[in-house]
């Protein structure tokens, strides 16, 4: 897990050009989690604000105070928080989930 956080921070301090390859491991981790039930499916509904120390949902990196907070629930899971890049990458692994299921339902 260290070796995690300590590579989210590199990336993060690299700047754009490391913005896709952030982006690709948030997704796959995303996709992983999701396909093992470690993450729940999201919809666009979540409640805004400002970071609260809790631990991200998808990454594991504290929400610190100067970062936005996303705050979504779970059916049974109860809540989770996550940060705004993380959040959108969720989000829109998500949808890509639902789109598939109804497709193999139809």
């Amino acid at each position: 897990m260290r070796a995690r956080r300590a590579w989210v921070m590199a990336a993060r301090r690299s700047g754009a050009s490391d913005e896709a390859t952030r982006d690709d491991d948030l997704r796959q981790r995303v996709r992983r989690a999701l396909a093992r039930g470690a993450l729940f499916l999201v919809d666009r509904k979540s409640r805004v604000g400002r970071g609260s120390g809790r631990l991200c949902a998808v990454c594991t990196s504290a929400v610190s105070e100067t970062d936005v907070e996303y705050e979504v629930r779970g059916d049974a899971t109860g809540i989770a928080a996550a940060h705004l890049p993380c959040y959108l990458v969720w989000r829109q692994e998500s949808e890509g989930w639902r789109v598939r299921a109804d497709r193999g339902a139809g």
